[in-house]
């Protein structure tokens, strides 16, 4: 915060039945020590708490909404936290918007996902900015919480982070929603989902036009359905020793070189507990949507010319990420395994599938279309996951909340990649 001239640290301190809040600490460096200065917003505070601590009185409830407030909405009859209504305060993400201002999103499951104002000067939320409290409509918010940006009804998703992205060639750029699903262990379908919007508040919605709000319970979750772009689901390439299951509570990073990346925690199918943090490149379409590469960053970069059509074509590994995948939760999940199709020179797709495929010339940028869904993104240079990490040409694309991957079987060879005489950039 150049404000305050100090590293801020923004924490859940996570208790049990939604006895949560999210707290700051700061330090003159970013390595610490660092030392608390308050808390930010609470949930699970209650009227008749079995344990005093948990009473509104203990929280900053009152600075908000005056003395002797009207709780009743974010109370059960009995005096307890209404988790339908509030959320959990935990997983937040500061961000500043493009005017400067500094915002946090925030919040986990059944509620939904709330932002809330800041003040640059301290660090801490911004009692000088109120909100309404609305819970109908595309325009909600609550007077304590704040902004409501996403889920609700029991069907809310966790770890929402926020990043602003500007699509190929645009000097204007959306805010990204990126909110996980499901439960997080190996076989709970857990996933990561993909919103934005032009306004840092909303309202944030999907490549079909849905609003990240839930109306009502969905019954699963969250973990499938067509709401909200999958970038990924449970799946093996054939490189792979064990399935990749459980990708979810994602931050994202704008590098200063232009790169966008991902950067998530992943599960396997041996392990309920174990997990690896992974970073893929995301990859922008030219209508501004994102899309993960097919393997772990490994360096690669976007082509600046394009490729030749004899680097392209050939037989392929195939990865769709069903949005649909089928899981019972701590006992089993699907995991999607490569299919074998042909990228021909005329633009077919054979093997087993039928479909089509393109790509602007003079650009990375392609598409493929398969079932009545154009799926649109980019083909790059990458090494596969094998011990031996061979290069291979790749492509991953989205359409209809979707995404899809294509690894070329054969390893790449420069020499093929011939663009206008000249080796491509790769």
């Amino acid at each position: 915060n150049e404000n305050m001239q100090k590293c801020c640290m923004y924490l859940s301190v996570n208790g049990d039945d939604w006895h949560s809040s999210i707290v700051m600490c700061t330090a003159d460096n970013i390595d610490g020590p660092y030392t608390y200065v308050d808390t930010i917003v609470y949930s699970g505070f209650e009227t008749k708490p079995a344990n005093a601590a948990n009473s509104y009185k203990n929280t900053d409830v009152e600075k908000v909404l005056g003395s002797n407030p009207d709780l009743s909405r974010y109370l059960t009859s009995a005096g307890r936290w209404n988790a339908e209504y509030g959320t959990n305060a935990i997983d937040p993400c500061t961000f500043y918007d493009e005017a400067g201002n500094l915002k946090m999103v925030y919040g986990s499951w059944f509620g939904g996902i709330y932002m809330l104002d800041l003040d640059e000067t301290t660090g801490l939320r911004d009692y000088t900015v109120t909100y309404a409290t609305v819970d109908s409509g595309t325009n909600k918010s609550d007077a304590y919480l704040g902004k409501k940006i996403a889920g609700g009804h029991w069907a809310s998703g966790e770890g929402p982070y926020i990043e602003y992205m500007t699509p190929p060639g645009s000097n204007d750029g959306y805010y990204y929603l990126f909110l996980s699903y499901g439960y997080f262990n190996n076989k709970g379908g857990y996933n990561m989902r993909v919103f934005r919007s032009k306004n840092p508040e909303g309202p944030y919605l999907d490549q079909n036009g849905n609003n990240a709000f839930y109306e009502t319970s969905t019954g699963d979750a969250n973990t499938a359905g067509n709401i909200g772009e999958r970038l990924l689901s449970n799946y093996q390439w054939s490189c792979n020793d064990r399935p990749n299951t459980a990708q979810g509570h994602n931050s994202a990073l704008l590098d200063d070189d232009g790169k966008l990346f991902v950067i998530y925690h992943n599960k396997f199918d041996d392990e309920w507990g174990f997990h690896e943090v992974r970073t893929h490149q995301l990859i922008m379409n030219e209508d501004g949507w994102i899309t993960a590469a097919a393997y772990e960053y490994s360096g690669e970069t976007l082509s600046k010319k394009g490729h030749s059509l004899d680097a392209i074509v050939g037989d392929y590994e195939l990865i769709w990420h069903n949005p649909n995948q089928k899981f019972v939760n701590e006992k089993s999940a699907d995991v999607e395994k490569p299919i074998n199709i042909t990228l021909n020179a005329d633009g077919t797709v054979t093997g087993d599938i039928t479909a089509t495929w393109q790509m602007t010339n003079g650009t990375p940028y392609m598409s493929f279309t398969w079932g009545g869904v154009t799926y649109k993104g980019a083909f790059i240079v990458q090494a596969d996951e094998s011990p031996e990490t061979v290069q291979k040409m790749t492509f991953t694309a989205t359409g209809n909340n979707m995404c899809v991957w294509g690894s070329k079987k054969a390893a790449y060879d420069l020499r093929e990649d011939l663009v206008d005489n000249t080796a491509a950039d790769s």
